[in-house]
This record gives structure tokens, sequence and C-alpha cells, in this order.
């Protein structure tokens, strides 16, 4: 990248911030604060009648604030207590990373160890293997180039449960680096289960034992199990659309099948506000809390050892959260300012979810000590960095067709600062301060981007887990514009299907023909749109097995391209035959946009998908 990073030690960035905190420990929320925070959170819980909620807000010195509040279950009526069950789905990778780490502190395996080496039976494809091998702390910082697991995978009925290695036996085709191992990170949720399942090899015990004997009975989590609860248990019921959703085994069980209690996840995050005790050293949970294994090396704003970063009001938080169908959980803390607070929820409400995360983490803010900054003016090489960059780590190969709208950032590098922004939608920017270190850092001096190089790409921006290439304007904007023209031509079109066979006698034959190829090429656009968006709506249902909706969205993707080229065809043959070309400049105009289109989604492998495979 040649970041002239000789120039920035002339002095001319090194004053840029000047991190003035004052390091006493963040003022401590009252109980009569707590109290307040708690009568706005259950207004938000009323408003948008979640079934319940249970959360807890920690602070180093204090004792927990744990509420529980709602039902349950809607048809028992069931209150939720401190003790309830929630299904944490995600944050069950933390475990994993706990684990494994507790396994480096007794000196049974490294970091650094070879996958191969650790579980030589495991099918995975790495064409670098040579020069850049697989390691366990590539599994543990989702560096393994790996697509995330199928929908077929997240659908699988894993009933009775499959023991780990024929459950990382049912698609190792998903296990094929994309890129260097160690070099850009990209979330899966088999990289998670590979590294539990190297637990078992270690420990000689199942990963739910091993789990239980070191992690739950230290701390104290007696309401914490990976299996289908009693009919007597205190578990409450995951609701989707106010309709209640039966429990599922899920296929990479240590990935996302815990399920505990507001109580003893409180018991849990405590532990990892204390720096680790009584589980591990304060050293081993500093190494979980930035990743090395990037092109960056050393980096705190990604995902590290099955712990990710996460900002509120700028302040870097740690943690991990979760979803299933049914549910969803959050569990962040901060390491500067010693709170954190856990969220457990039985309903799938993003939006009330992320108010009430918003809400407590401004509320902790206001006692946290205030950052000055003091600026000094970039040099001008700097701005040499401004431009339009897209980012080229998606956890998905097969998505990124639609990731691809919204993967693209502008950086404007000024005298003092640099703001980053999304192009669409265009309601995401940040400011951004460089420091001597190489990293940008937020307005609250938590780094969060810097320059690296790759060893495919070359220089990249990394912002956060995400990965970024330098692009052109054209580049930038060429997909966007052609699409939003498609889609509004599309609508016009759609209105006009509807309109023109009224005065279908007025019409010569010709202009009729050329009507009938528009329409059946605007609605065969529009099927195709129809049988995407319902089946994304609810993915894992819909699209993870052969059904009404994977059958019809492959269908609908091949009649799309078969009705693209056909209205091509058809203009070609109307050309002569029209009076008037009005009509036929517009069809053609379509009809070059929506073959386009297709040719896009054929270079993703969208044209025929089978999305259960």
């Amino acid at each position: 990248m040649k970041f002239v990073i000789h120039a920035i030690n002339q002095s001319l960035v090194i004053s840029l911030l000047c991190l003035l905190f004052s390091f006493s420990a963040s003022a401590e929320l009252t109980k009569h604060d707590l109290g307040l925070l708690d009568q706005d959170i259950q207004k938000i819980v009323k408003q948008y009648k979640l079934p319940s909620l249970a959360y807890t807000i920690l602070q180093k010195s204090t004792s927990p604030f744990i509420r529980g509040s709602g039902v349950t279950n809607i048809k028992n009526n069931t209150l939720a207590e401190q003790h309830t069950q929630y299904r944490i789905a995600s944050i069950s990778k933390m475990f994993i990373g706990i684990a494994v780490m507790k396994l480096v502190e007794t000196k049974k395996v490294k970091l650094s160890d070879k996958v191969s080496d650790l579980y030589p039976e495991l099918e995975f494809h790495n064409p670098w293997q040579d020069t850049h091998p697989l390691r366990l702390v590539h599994l543990l910082e989702n560096t393994t180039g790996w697509n995330d697991i199928s929908l077929s995978e997240f659908a699988y009925e894993n009933n009775p449960a499959l023991n780990l290695d024929d459950a990382l036996a049912i698609n190792s085709n998903s296990r094929t680096s994309r890129w260097h191992p160690g070099t850009r990170q990209a979330y899966t949720n088999s990289a998670a289960t590979v590294a539990a399942r190297i637990v078992e090899k270690l420990s000689g015990l199942k990963f739910t034992d091993y789990v239980e004997q070191h992690i739950f009975t230290p701390l104290n989590m007696l309401n914490s199990n990976y299996a289908q609860p009693l009919a007597q248990d205190n578990a409450a019921t995951g609701y989707k659309r106010h309709q209640p959703v039966p429990f599922k085994h899920i296929l990479m069980q240590p990935s996302g099948s815990l399920s505990a209690s507001i109580e003893d996840m409180s018991r849990f995050t405590m532990m990892l506000i204390n720096q680790g005790e009584p589980l591990l050293s304060a050293n081993s949970l500093n190494r979980m809390e930035h990743s090395e294994s990037t092109n960056l090396k050393r980096f705190a704003a990604s995902y590290s050892i099955a712990n990710f970063s996460r900002y509120y009001q700028g302040h870097r938080y740690r943690g991990h959260d979760g979803a299933l169908p049914g549910w969803m959980s959050e569990l962040v803390y901060s390491p500067r300012h010693q709170v954190g607070f856990v969220l457990l929820l039985n309903s799938e409400q993003p939006r009330a979810f992320r108010e009430i995360a918003e809400l407590i983490s401004t509320t902790l803010a206001k006692s946290y000590p205030k950052l000055q900054l003091s600026n000094t003016k970039i040099p001008e090489a700097f701005k040499a960095q401004s431009g339009y960059y897209q980012y080229i780590n998606p956890r998905n190969e097969k998505q990124f067709f639609l990731e691809r709208l919204i993967a693209t950032r502008k950086l404007t590098v000024t005298q003092d600062s640099a703001n980053f922004s999304s192009l669409l939608p265009a309601n995401w920017q940040r400011t951004l301060y460089y420091s001597e270190q190489g990293k940008w850092l937020n307005p609250q001096g938590e780094e969060v981007m810097a320059f690296a190089n790759d060893p495919i790409e070359g220089e990249v921006l990394h912002y956060g887990n995400l990965v970024f290439k330098s692009v052109s304007g054209f580049q930038a904007w060429a997909d966007k514009v052609i699409a939003i023209t498609w889609l509004l031509l599309l609508i016009g079109l759609i209105l006009h299907s509807c309109y023109w066979p009224w005065r279908r006698k007025k019409l010569t034959v010709p202009e009729v023909q050329l009507r009938q190829s528009l329409s059946l090429n605007a609605w065969s656009a529009l099927l195709f749109l129809l049988f995407l968006t319902i089946g994304l709506m609810s993915a894992i249902d819909r699209l993870g097995h052969i059904g009404f909706f994977s059958l019809g969205l492959m269908l609908s993707s091949l009649l799309l391209a078969a009705t693209s080229l056909w209205s091509v065809w058809k203009l070609k043959l109307l050309y002569n035959q029209l009076t008037t070309k009005k009509a036929f400049y517009i069809a053609s105009l379509f009809a070059a946009l929506q073959l386009m289109v297709v040719v896009y989604l054929a270079t993703h492998g969208v044209i025929g998908i089978q999305s259960w495979n």
C-alpha cells in the first residue's frame, strides 16, 4: 500500500489523536438509574408485544441487575424468571473459544497447530496448504476462507443428533478456502464446529461434557445445557410471528444449540468482565479479544477467538450475538469500562431488540469518562486513498449477488479526518481519525480500520470484519444504476401490461406481438423476484429443502433467462414491421437491461439455482 508511514512519523499525524483519558473507573449506575431504565425497556416490550424478555446489566463492583418480563409460554401463561432457559444460538461459540483456550493454557494444543495434524480425517480443501496451511486459530477467528454452511444444513433435521464427525461429513464441499487462510475473515458455523471436535479429540470427552465440567460447574451455571428441554423444565418457547416454533436440533450443535438462563449468562459475562477469573488467565482472555490471523496481524476491531467487536455510540464492546428461528440473543461487555449486558428474547423482532440494546448502551455510556481529541492535519499523501471500495469477503459466495448492491463504500480523506460512507443505502457514514500506529480510529478513540496487503488483491482496506478492494467510480455505480433502472422499468411495464390489452383493437399485429413479448418478459422477472423475496423472508424453512418456494425459485430463474433470450430474438424479428419505433426502443432498453441482469445472475450461479443443495 505504500502508506507512507515515514511521513507520518514526522509528527504530522502523531498528534492527530491525543487520547487524554481520565483512567478512573466509569461511574456506576445506581439502583434508581437502573429502575428508570427498566421502565423504558418495559415500554418497548409492551409496544412491540414481545412474549418475554430476559436481560442483565453488569458493572464490575456491584451485583448484577437481572430482569425477566412477560410470558415464556403464551398458551400456559408461564412467567419469565431468572432461571428460565432461552436458546442463545451463536453465543454458544464463545464456549468453544474458552474451551480451546483452556487447552492452550494446559499446553495440550497451540493456536498455531495445523488442523491437518489435529484432525487428519477432516475433509477440507486449501489450494494454498503449502504456503498458508490451515491452523487452529483460523477456525476460531473465522479466517479459513470457507463459505458458511448451506441452507440445507441449517434446515437439517438433526434428530437423533449426529456425532460431530458425521455432522461435518454431510457437506465437506463448503470447506474450501476461497482465499489464503489467515488473510480475510468470513463467518462460518462449520469452523467453530471443527474446533469443538478438536476439543473432543484432545480432551477425550464429548464437547458437551467438557463444557459441563470445565465451564458450567466452575461458574455454577445450573440452568444451561445443549439438550432439548424436558416438559417439566423451566424453558421458554420461541415464537415467530406470534406462532410457537418447535424445538429443533441444529446440525452444528456446538455452534449454536446451547440454552441458558439469564442468571447463568450473567455469571458467564461477569467472568469476562473479571478478565477470565475463574476460568482463564487475564492473558488468555486478552488474546481472545483481538484477532491475529488476518492481513493486519493484530487488530481489535474484527472477529477474534469466538469473540467479536460491537460498537455502541462508538464505544467498543466484545462478545457475540445469536439468532435461531424464534430466538434472538446478544452478550456484550466492555473491557475498558468493565461493564456489560445480555439480552435474551424468545421472538424474532430485530427492531425491538435493537432498540433495547441501544437504550441500555446509551444509558451505560453516560457514565463513561469523556474522551478529548486533538486533531492534526493529515498529510497530502493520504488523500490518494480516497475513492470507492467494495468488500471481497462475503460470508457465502452464493448470496453475494444480492450483497454486491450494498457492498460498496466511499472513502473521503480530508485535511484532518476521513469519512467512510455507504452508497446504497445512503444512510451509513463514519468519521475516522488517523493514529501513528497505522490504524484509523473512531471519535471514541477505538481502532476500526486499517490498510494492509492481501496475497491476491494487493492493497486492501480492513474495516471491522470486512475487507475492501479499491474499485473505479464506474464499477461502484454501474450495477446499482442498472438494477434501479431495470426495476423502475419493470414496475412501469407491469402496470402497462394490465392496461394495453384493453386497447388491443387499436394496435397492429406487430405492435401486439411486441407488447406480448414485453409483458411476458416483465412478468417472468416479477415472478422470479417474488419467489426470491418470499423465499428469503424465511430462507431456512422455504429454501433449505425441496419445496414450493425452492423449486419455484429454480424454475422462475430458468424462465427469466428463457424469456429474456426469446424477447431479444422477437425484437429482432419485429424491428422492420413496426411503423412507430417508440415502443420498440423502450422494449429494447428493458430487454437489454434484463439480459444484463440474467448474465449477472448466471455469473453468480443463480440461474437454475438449487437452494437446497
